[in-house]
C-alpha cells in the first residue's frame, strides 16, 4: 500500500489527475481522502460518472481515514455523541449528581452547555476523570473545596454515563 499526495494550484488539473488515477486503481480498492463531507459526495459522483462501476475504492474525509486505520489496527471505535446528545447527557449528569455548591447553577438552562465545554477542555488536555478528581481532592481543603469536588464528580459522572 502506498500513499501519494497530489498538490497544485486551483485550475491546474489536479482533480482530473486524482480521479483518473483513482478510477485506474479501483481493482486495488484505493482510498481517496478529501477535506469535507460535501467533497466526498462530489468526488463519488464524479468517480461513478468516469468509472460507470459503483464498486471498489472509497472516498472519505480525514476522520474516515483515521477510523479505517483504527479498524485495520484492531482498535475498537465507538461513534461519538452529537452536540445535542452531549448536552442531554450533561443535563442528566447534573440532575443525578448530589450537588450542594453547584445546585443553583445546575438548574440554569446554560449549565449543561457550560459543563460540556468544561469537560471538553479537560478531555482536550487529556486529563482523565481520575487525574482531575485526584487534583481537586488535593485542593479541596480551602473555601472552594466543595465546588472542586462537585466538578470532579460531574466529570466522572459524565464519563460513566457516556460509557454506559
Amino acid at each position: 500500500m502506498s500513499l501519494e499526495l497530489i498538490t497544485g494550484p486551483a485550475g491546474s488539473g489536479k482533480t482530473g489527475e486524482i480521479l483518473d488515477r483513482f478510477v485506474a486503481s479501483l481493482d486495488r480498492e484505493p482510498v481517496l481522502v478529501v477535506p469535507t463531507g460535501a467533497d466526498v459526495q462530489r468526488y463519488e459522483e464524479e468517480i461513478l460518472f468516469r468509472a460507470r462501476v459503483p464498486v471498489g475504492g472509497r472516498v472519505t474525509t480525514f476522520g474516515g481515514l483515521f477510523a479505517l486505520v483504527a479498524r485495520a489496527c484492531g482498535v475498537i471505535t465507538r461513534p461519538g455523541l452529537s452536540p445535542v446528545q452531549r448536552e442531554l447527557v450533561m443535563a442528566g449528569v447534573a440532575r443525578s449528581a448530589s450537588l450542594v455548591t453547584l445546585q443553583g447553577p445546575a438548574r440554569r438552562s446554560g449549565f449543561p452547555a457550560a459543563l460540556d465545554h468544561f469537560i471538553g477542555e479537560l478531555q482536550s488536555a487529556m486529563v482523565t476523570p481520575e487525574q482531575f478528581s485526584e487534583r481537586m481532592t488535593a485542593r479541596s481543603r480551602g473555601p472552594r473545596g466543595g465546588y472542586l469536588a462537585e466538578l470532579a464528580s460531574l466529570y466522572s459522572g459524565y464519563c460513566d454515563r457516556r460509557t454506559a
